[in-house]
């Protein structure tokens, strides 16, 4: 081994915000359908009460196979809201912390 020989790195952290990572399950179609009835309803304008309405004389039913009622549509669009929020969150990259250090390697 000779003498050690000073190598310069760069060093730096980097901070990555995502929703890649994010878990995602696939509604099957009647959940699906459900959703984006309530979405283009609420889109409208309409209250959880005017939906649970529509959605019954259209004939959906809950996942229980109930009829719809305001607090259950509530509940369902406060899911969507968070879900869209997740997704639509833009990624954000951030670096910090740069330095330059000398680690001296054995040749």
């Amino acid at each position: 081994m000779g003498f050690p020989t000073p190598t310069p790195f760069l060093t730096f952290n980097l901070s990555v915000l995502t929703n890649k990572f994010v878990y995602r399950r696939k509604l099957d179609k009647s959940h699906q359908k459900t959703h984006n009835k309530i979405l283009q309803l609420k889109n409208k304008g309409l209250g959880y009460r005017s939906i649970s309405k529509e959605l019954n004389r259209l004939g959906f039913k809950s996942s229980l196979g109930k009829d719809f009622y305001p607090s259950l549509v509530s509940v369902i669009w406060k899911k969507i809201e968070k879900k869209q929020r997740i997704l639509n969150q833009p990624e954000v990259m951030e670096y910090s912390d740069f330095d330059i250090e000398l680690i001296r390697i054995y040749k």
